[in-house]
């Protein structure tokens, strides 16, 4: 499975730099601190680090609590400023019961796909006294659009909320805005499978 970490892409610590341009190839792996994502042609994964202790998940209006929403299109989009069949919104609910992640997908057009049964989605929560580790799977037939087999260019973002905290962003100039009402200004993701 390929492997990228993202470079400080939450803003912690003394660095606020994060990169605007992730690129994947299997088998390599750059510097992070919090989110790890790994691809091949089985899916997506990530791991987002955690702070330990208990979480607070509320559903439907998770953004009130504990969960990490992606963000995610199967295609570069350049010049696309609405959802559309290529984009993918998911929101991850950290020791919620099932189903504890879903499709979120707003569509604003007719063009569209099917929300991704929860089934080919997982968010499991690993505990230790220094931090908890979300991992997060999604089953490449979730994906529309995407082959984990052959070369990839799309975009990604994603949030974390924090029970009565602000929320993290990356890309971090979105601290500001709506995130989820332009796919274009996400950051850009490559894969390369080899």
């Amino acid at each position: 499975m390929a492997d990228v970490m993202f470079e400080n892409p939450l803003g912690i610590g003394a660095s606020f730099l994060f990169k605007r341009h992730v690129k994947v190839r299997k088998g390599t792996v750059t510097t992070i601190d919090s989110v790890k994502l790994r691809m091949d042609q089985t899916g997506i994964g990530l791991s987002v680090m955690l702070d330990s202790g208990d979480f607070t998940t509320q559903f439907p209006d998770y953004r009130k609590g504990d969960a990490f929403e992606l963000f995610l299109a199967t295609r570069a989009m350049e010049e696309v400023y609405i959802y559309n069949k290529f984009v993918h919104h998911f929101v991850f609910l950290p020791d919620h019961p099932e189903p504890n992640a879903l499709e979120v997908t707003k569509f604003r057009s007719n063009d569209s796909h099917n929300l991704a049964p929860f089934e080919f989605l997982t968010a499991k929560v690993e505990k230790s006294p220094a931090r908890n580790t979300l991992e997060i799977g999604i089953d490449a037939r979730a994906l529309y659009g995407f082959d984990g087999a052959a070369e990839m260019k799309g975009r990604i973002a994603f949030r974390v909320y924090r029970h009565k905290e602000n929320p993290l962003h990356f890309p971090h100039d979105f601290d500001r805005g709506r995130i989820e009402t332009n796919p274009a200004v996400w950051a850009l993701l490559e894969y390369t499978p080899s």
